[in-house]
């Protein structure tokens, strides 16, 4: 069950060119990692700007009337705080 254990350890490599290889390789590795981790914190930023400013613009659509209520909504826009009140006064047309 546990051949892999009664196996000889392989011996160091002292290949020169195999090491000089693993070392470039492990070089190229750390630059890889760090442009992915520069490319990373970029898109972290962006999509927190697009988050604050997809939240800022939900905010934006629906104001809160003085009283704290919402304000009517007409055809899918929210109307102005002067517009709604004015429709709410006696006697307007609509309603």
């Amino acid at each position: 069950m546990f051949r892999w254990l009664r196996r000889p350890k392989p011996e160091a490599v002292t290949d020169p060119q195999l090491l000089q290889r693993v070392a470039a390789l492990e070089k190229r590795l750390e630059v890889i990692d760090l442009e992915w981790s520069d490319w990373f914190g970029k898109f972290r930023r962006l999509y927190a700007q697009i988050s604050k400013r997809a939240k800022a613009v939900e905010q934006a659509e629906e104001p809160e009337a003085p009283n704290g209520s919402l304000l009517p909504r007409m055809g899918g826009r929210t109307m102005n705080p002067l517009a709604a009140a004015l429709l709410r006064r006696p006697g307007s047309t609509e309603g």
